[in-house]
């Protein structure tokens, strides 16, 4: 429902879908490439049937996020901070 014509870019999304964060990514298709910061959950804690890993779901969301142009800044013990390396230069304006 976003007019994506109206709109440069997106500033910040923030995903929390209670570990399909990925999956929410995976789907978004070329929309992704028109936000500048991504603040997703890559890791619930082991919380559900069949989630990999810590280390692994790092390494799987930010191996996606590297291949769509999105370089990882910061991270915590469950989220990844992301940033558009093609829209870096509108931080500073």
């Amino acid at each position: 429902k976003i007019d994506w014509e109206k709109f440069e870019y997106i500033e910040f999304l923030k995903i929390d879908t209670q570990g399909n964060d990925i999956n929410v990514l995976r789907s978004s298709g070329e929309y992704l490439k028109k936000v500048l910061f991504v603040q997703a959950e890559y890791w619930a804690n082991q919380s559900y049937i069949g989630e990999k890993n810590r280390n692994e779901c790092l390494l799987l969301i930010r191996e996606f996020m590297k291949k769509k142009g999105f370089e990882l800044y910061y991270y915590t013990l469950v989220d990844a901070y992301f940033v558009n390396t093609n829209l870096k230069k509108k931080i500073f304006l």
